[in-house]
């Protein structure tokens, strides 16, 4: 009796302890986690997850609402955008086509295999190659949205780009708020989020919306190759690309 009493203590005790060092363990890792990582998990989780963002735009002490639904259906992106104040303005992008409503006028699709997104930019940038023009930097942890996100600092190696400051959330990695900075140290644009809603599944609304007929796929003038820049371009910055001439 002693001794299935002693084992039955040792085996409470030892549960304990083992749960208590995954914990902190998990802690620990979480911690433990480099600007560039953290910014990785970013990428995923704003690519891959299920989620409602509202959020403000500063822009010119000019200050828009807008909101963000984002979701995945048959394994693409689906994300559905809005103007909260003034004239109703709307998109919807699916399937590389981006659908626009504006009130007022006619709606039309273009063809885009660009995320146009709020964070886009951040979402599609290429963190290990960027070692050539940033450092990336953990400025520390605050609260954003009523989350616990963790800032990190973009700061550009040249004079040629902005630097930026991005806030993110410890437990989705969602971006929360996002700074652009110029090499005077002010602020020109700001984007910060002030309602987070996330979920296992896909929003029923935008599910229904995959499945709609969207307006007039709009194609647009082909360049012809006469028609062309005949300017070439000897030098860029460092990580700059050529993405268009004409």
């Amino acid at each position: 009796m002693k001794l299935r009493r002693f084992i039955s203590i040792y085996l409470a005790i030892f549960f304990v302890i083992s749960h208590t060092v995954k914990a902190d363990g998990a802690k620990t890792q979480k911690e433990e986690l480099t600007a560039i990582e953290y910014l990785q998990l970013m990428q995923k989780a704003y690519k891959e997850g299920n989620y409602e963002i509202i959020y403000v735009n500063s822009v010119n002490n000019k200050i828009e609402p807008k909101q963000l639904i984002h979701g995945v259906v048959d394994g693409q992106e689906i994300a559905y955008f809005r103007f909260l104040n003034g004239a109703m303005r709307e998109s919807l992008q699916y399937s590389q086509k981006i659908s626009y409503f504006e009130q007022g006028s006619p709606s039309y699709t273009l063809q885009s295999k660009h995320n146009r997104s709020v964070f886009a930019s951040i979402a599609n940038y290429d963190y290990e190659k960027g070692k050539n023009s940033y450092d990336y930097l953990i400025l520390g942890k605050g609260r954003i949205a009523g989350k616990q996100a963790v800032a990190i600092r973009m700061i550009s190696k040249d004079e040629y780009r902005y630097s930026y400051i991005v806030w993110l959330d410890v437990e989705t990695f969602l971006p929360l708020r996002l700074d652009t900075i110029n090499n005077a140290n002010i602020i020109l644009d700001q984007v910060m989020v002030v309602s987070l809603l996330t979920s296992d599944t896909v929003n029923p609304w935008l599910e229904k919306l995959s499945h709609q007929e969207l307006p007039q796929l709009l194609e647009l003038p082909v360049v012809a190759q006469a028609e062309l820049s005949q300017w070439d371009l000897n030098w860029l910055p460092t990580g700059f690309d050529i993405i268009k001439s004409d």
